[in-house]
C-alpha cells in the first residue's frame, strides 16, 4: 500500500523525500509514517517527508578467529551476504580463519546487507635459502635470474624474491653478487619480499 502512495504522488507531481531508519514492528521496505496524515490538503509546491523501514536491525558481531564455514552459517542465519577473499600470512591465525572484517563489531545493518571477511593464508613458515651451483648459469646473468625466479617460486612457496642484475669487477656473469642483500643460507618468510643481486657482467 506504502509504494502505491508514492506512486500516487509522483502522479500528481508532489514532491516527496524518504528517509531510512530501522523499525522493530514494520517490515523492511515499508513506510513508517509520513510527514502528512490522510485527508490533509497539501500544498502543491510542499514536501512530503516519508520515513520508510529497514527492517529489524542486525548487530554485526565478530567473525574474527572463525572458519569460513562457520562465519557462513552465521550470515545465513542472521540474514546478511558474506563474501570471502585471501589476505595474508597472519601470525596469528591458520589457514583459512577469518582475520579481518569489513564491518565493525556491534555496527548496525539492515537485512540483507553484506560483509567481506578476509581469510589468512595461514602462520608463515621460514626457510633458509639454499641456491645450488644448479641453479646458477655462470656466465649469462639473464638466464640464472630466469631460473631463479622458477626454481625458487617452486621451493620456497609463499615468498617473494626480486632478482635483479649488478655489475662487480671480480666475479663472473650469473654468480651470486657479493653484497645482494639476501644471500645463501639466509633466513626467509613467507610472504615477504627479498632482493637477490646477479652479477651482470
Amino acid at each position: 500500500m506504502s509504494s502505491i502512495i508514492l506512486e500516487f504522488l509522483v502522479v500528481i507531481n508532489i514532491k516527496y523525500s524518504e528517509s531510512y531508519e530501522y523499525s522493530d514492528t514494520v517490515a523492511k521496505g515499508n513506510v513508517i509514517s509520513y510527514s502528512y496524515n490522510e485527508n490533509d490538503i497539501v500544498n502543491p509546491d510542499a514536501v512530503i517527508y516519508v520515513r520508510v523501514s529497514l527492517g529489524k536491525a542486525i548487530s554485526i558481531p565478530s567473525f574474527i578467529g572463525k572458519t569460513k564455514s562457520e562465519a557462513q552459517n552465521i550470515c545465513n542465519n542472521l540474514g546478511i551476504r558474506c563474501s570471502f577473499v585471501t589476505g595474508d600470512y597472519n601470525n596469528n591465525y591458520k589457514e583459512n580463519v577469518i582475520y579481518v572484517q569489513s564491518r565493525s563489531v556491534n555496527s548496525k545493518v539492515a537485512s540483507g546487507s553484506s560483509i567481506t571477511l578476509t581469510l589468512s593464508k595461514g602462520i608463515p613458515q621460514t626457510f633458509q635459502l639454499v641456491i645450488t651451483q644448479q641453479d646458477l648459469s655462470i656466465g649469462n646473468a639473464t638466464a640464472t635470474i630466469n631460473n631463479l625466479k622458477k626454481v625458487l617460486t617452486s621451493r620456497y612457496p609463499g615468498v617473494n624474491f626480486n632478482i635483479q642484475a649488478k655489475p662487480h669487477n671480480t666475479y663472473n656473469a650469473g654468480m651470486q653478487h657479493p653484497d645482494s642483500p639476501t644471500k645463501n643460507g639466509s633466513t626467509i618468510k613467507q610472504g615477504n619480499t627479498y632482493t637477490i643481486y646477479i652479477v651482470s657482467n
